[in-house]
């Protein structure tokens, strides 16, 4: 892959993971700056998601259509005005809206850069998508670690402005850099690529799955009926729906959990963010070097099952230092969950990649909507103590959606 064309995805997600991780570790300060209730909280964590599903609903498409140099473009745009909206808040409102201007930017870097890592990447397509996630951590763990270094030194307004340099810097590159109009090459699950090599050579051209589809001239009408309904991508969407759901009620609420403890000048509420989105990174890191290896579909319940039995056993300890381990090997676990889940879709749709992120993104982008502020209606009348129960309710939703999706598919392939 060409240099300037990793630059561009391996920044961006840097960009979008810092900026969309900001607000988790500022919550306490900007809840008791603007006055908000738990409930106005959750829509404000809920908010980005929103702007999310916007993206998706049209970034994908646009992508598609007007090239993804223009598409991000407009999410840097997005960005900063979202940044420059939260810098101004006075009230629960304008916050609300800032969120809603980032998610969307955040959106449509996640559309397009998917998109792009999808296209560029030839084999290894797991490793490929698990290594440009690594970034989105790394970006997410700067964040919350640059709020708690800083947060002493200047308010939580500076630090959204002073936040601003990333996206202009994207904005600079993009305008120096050509990024080519590509189709990826189809990639099935590698575990099962020699029985669907195999099957292939016995089928008939007119019995080919839209994998094989990229003329889309010449696809049948069948096959572009099965693009929208077909079984598979929707049930990974259910996956990503809960997966991004809890993603975002965990480093979104943490902090002000473990604000809550008595305990918690121990360790820095702040760094609480930094220490989920870590463990999510060096989780994708490992689960690029095996999810190829061992397919889809087994890393996906695998990783699943073991996100529940920990979210499960932080329900049991609750807060202190044995919370904190295992909400640390929790991210562990959950790491390779969403770009794993992305890719094995993705990688079906050559020619439609951006339009497939996107209604990927569409779907996950409701979990993030609805979860965090479902979260936050509980914690109204319960207390921020019901997190925990919260997190593992939702974990094992997760793992019975994986279970659903690939137990069926797995099956039928034997």
């Amino acid at each position: 892959m060409d240099r300037k064309l990793k630059f561009i995805q391996y920044f961006g997600f840097i960009t979008a993971g810092m900026v969309g991780t900001l607000i988790a570790p500022l919550l306490p300060e900007v809840r008791t700056a603007l006055g908000l209730t738990y409930s106005q909280v959750g829509a404000v964590l809920s908010a980005q998601s929103i702007g999310t599903l916007i993206a998706a609903l049209a970034g994908g498409y646009a992508a598609d259509r007007f090239g993804k140099k223009s598409a991000l473009l407009a999410g840097s745009a997005s960005l900063l005005l979202g940044l420059l909206l939260i810098v101004l808040a006075r009230s629960f409102a304008p916050a609300f809206l800032s969120m809603i201007c980032i998610g969307t930017g955040f959106g449509v870097y996640q559309v397009a850069i998917n998109a792009l890592c999808a296209d560029t990447s030839g084999t290894n397509k797991g490793a490929a998508m698990n290594r440009l996630h690594v970034f989105y951590g790394l970006g997410a763990i700067c964040g919350p670690v640059l709020s708690a270094l800083l947060l002493g030194q200047m308010s939580w307004r500076t630090i959204f402005a002073v936040s601003s340099i990333a996206p202009l810097v994207m904005i600079g590159a993009l305008f120096l850099i050509r990024i080519p109009g590509l189709g990826s090459t189809p990639c099935p699950d590698p575990a099962s690529a020699s029985t669907a090599t195999a099957a292939s050579t016995a089928a008939p051209a007119s019995a080919l799955t839209p994998v094989a589809i990229s003329d889309k001239r010449s696809a049948p009408k069948q096959a572009r009926f099965h693009w929208y309904g077909g079984s598979f991508l929707l049930l990974t969407g259910l996956i990503l729906f809960f997966y991004v759901g809890l993603e975002v009620s965990v480093f979104g609420w943490l902090p002000s959990f473990w604000d809550s403890l008595t305990w918690a000048n121990a360790f820095p509420p702040a760094l609480t963010s930094g220490v989920f989105w870590l463990s999510l990174t060096i989780g994708r890191l490992i689960a690029g070097r095996i999810s190829d290896r061992l397919g889809f579909g087994k890393f996906l319940m695998g990783a699943c099952l073991a996100s529940a039995v920990l979210a499960l056993s932080w329900w049991a300890v609750q807060g202190g230092l044995p919370a904190l381990l295992l909400i640390f090997v929790l991210g562990m676990a959950m790491g390779g969950i969403f770009p794993t889940a992305m890719v094995s879709v993705i990688s079906q749709y050559p020619g439609r990649t951006a339009t497939v992120s996107g209604t990927m993104s569409l779907i996950a982008s409701f979990g993030g909507l609805i979860v965090p502020a479902a979260v936050g209606r509980v914690a109204d009348q319960g207390g921020i103590s019901v997190l925990p129960a919260a997190i593992a309710i939702v974990t094992l939703a997760l793992f019975l959606a994986s279970v659903v999706t690939w137990v069926p598919r797995l099956a039928r392939r034997r």
